[in-house]
């Protein structure tokens, strides 16, 4: 990856594109990089239709809350921290709670989905399967 090389650049906190105007949004690994994660979180779910959905891929550790200090600038310091120099966070346990308020609903007692026309959170059950020891015969 080089810096400034995509085809297309976006900000993730302010689209130019029309509310409920995306059936589909995927984002894989870009929430940890943005400070203002919530601002994007809003901003994804403004974009998707009635019936939309989303898979938000994040790096998630749930055995605490998220973990995150937009004070620490140092990539040295982020990257022992948050697993990558350009990391503000890792996710935790309340990363379905941060999809619900960005959605503005109450976070469901199943933490891997948000059922409104909006996020499939999938991160609790790729933790789970990320934690599975495999079965001895």
């Amino acid at each position: 990856y080089e810096a400034g090389k995509a085809d297309l650049q976006l900000d993730l906190t302010k689209l130019a594109q029309p509310d409920a105007s995306w059936d589909v949004l995927i984002a894989y690994h870009i929430l940890e990089h943005i400070i203002d994660d919530g601002a994007a979180m809003r901003e994804m779910f403004r974009l998707l239709r009635p019936g939309g959905w989303a898979i938000l891929m994040v790096p998630i550790d749930v055995s605490g809350p998220t973990r995150e200090d937009l004070t620490i600038t140092d990539p040295k310091e982020r990257e022992r921290l948050f697993g990558q120099h350009d990391h503000w966070r890792i996710y935790g346990s309340d990363y379905p709670a941060r999809l619900a308020e960005a959605a503005r609903v109450e976070p469901t007692r199943r933490a891997e989905t948000i059922p409104v026309s909006g996020f499939v959170a999938m991160a609790r059950e790729l933790a789970d399967i990320r934690n599975t020891k495999p079965n001895t015969v």
